[in-house]
């Protein structure tokens, strides 16, 4: 990588031959630079969406597993009313 210094050098040196590729070269560089870093953002933000998208889908599934026990505590006929088991339910989650 070129450093201000030697770009700083080429500037002051009397030798403009030397400098223009070494300014070029470094704006090719940054332009690469630039490009890799957009692409580096890009991908993550794409890593990111799908996490999102499974813990949304992993979200309805919790929601349905807890309707469907719930309606089976709901039946269960012996006058809890489903609390007993949906405390039971939000323990076992949580372990």
């Amino acid at each position: 990588m070129i450093t201000n210094t030697a770009l700083r050098m080429c500037v002051l040196s009397t030798c403009p031959g030397v400098c223009l590729p070494l300014q070029h070269l470094a704006s090719v560089e940054e332009r690469k630079i630039k490009s890799l870093v957009a692409l580096l953002v890009e991908s993550q933000m794409k890593k990111l969406e799908i996490k999102l998208r499974h813990f949304e889908e992993l979200e309805e599934m919790l929601e349905s597993e807890r309707q469907a026990v719930s309606t089976v505590l709901g039946r269960c006929g012996c006058g809890c009313g489903g609390l007993g088991g949906v405390r039971l339910w939000k323990v076992r989650m949580s372990v």
